[in-house]
């Protein structure tokens, strides 16, 4: 059986990080092997190597495109603004399964994708709607993220996690990680509504403001944003949760030493 890294130390897991993770303090580890929802990374790569991961690569390169799309919309360029977004939007499918094929999945390169999906949408938004709007829906997205991440460190595997055991909604979104019909639809509503909202405020009467599009992708994004809350409140649930039972022992009838 082959060995890996440690996705957080570089390092093997040691007998106190599976203690650790039966505590839920780490992810569970069994022999040699992290049982992540990213594939672990192989022994003897360096930390660069993991930097230069192509689909990590493919990261900074939709980094680059956004600030440069950025400047040519503060250059009264919208037109070419635009297809560098769409440009953006088109990689984020591309690391994915790069990654995959070449066998250089990361818990780097997982947060690096998802930390520019938001950076992305939040440039979008902010354009797209001024004011409250532009403000809330970046930070529900990134909230949801914080809860994301936080489980998959926890626990692994998250996507799993809430396609199970959840309400038929979560489930049917979340289902074989968003590989499905409807998980399909809603990741498009959430790429692709942010950019037809700010191609109806930048570029009036382009092909892509098209209301048919719009019609297409804002019940996407709707359900998107409903499977976001759930997210939030579960977590802020499980996070009171966490000092609820400590508070038991001091029900009417325990006995304290």
């Amino acid at each position: 059986q082959p060995q890996y890294l440690d996705a957080t130390t570089h390092d093997m897991p040691s007998e106190h990080d599976q203690h650790s993770a039966g505590q839920g303090l780490a992810p569970e580890r069994d022999g040699n092997t992290a049982k992540l929802d990213a594939c672990p990374v192989p022994l003897k790569v360096s930390a660069w190597q993991v930097a230069l991961f192509v689909p990590n690569v493919i990261g900074y390169a939709r980094l680059v495109l956004l600030i440069i799309s950025e400047v040519l919309l503060a250059g009264a360029r919208p037109e070419a603004a635009l297809w560098l977004h769409v440009l953006n939007l088109m990689l984020d499918g591309v690391d994915g399964a790069a990654a995959r094929s070449l066998n250089q999945v990361s818990m780097f390169g997982a947060f690096l994708d998802v930390a520019v999906d938001n950076l992305t949408r939040a440039a979008l938004w902010s354009r797209a709607a001024p004011g409250l709007m532009g403000v809330l829906l970046p930070t529900i997205e990134s909230l949801c993220f914080v809860c994301t991440h936080t489980l998959q460190l926890s626990s692994g595997a998250w996507k799993e996690r809430l396609a199970t055991g959840t309400p038929w909604l979560i489930r049917a979104v979340m289902s074989r990680g968003f590989r499905n019909p409807l998980g399909a639809y809603v990741v498009a509503g959430l790429m692709g509504a942010p950019l037809w909202c700010w191609a109806c405020r930048v570029l009036p009467g382009s092909l892509y403001c098209h209301p048919v599009l719009g019609l297409l992708l804002l019940p996407g994004r709707c359900v998107a944003l409903c499977v976001e809350v759930w997210v939030l409140h579960n977590h802020v649930h499980g996070l009171i949760g966490l000092h609820r039972a400590p508070l038991d022992k001091d029900a009417p009838g325990t006995k304290h030493e």
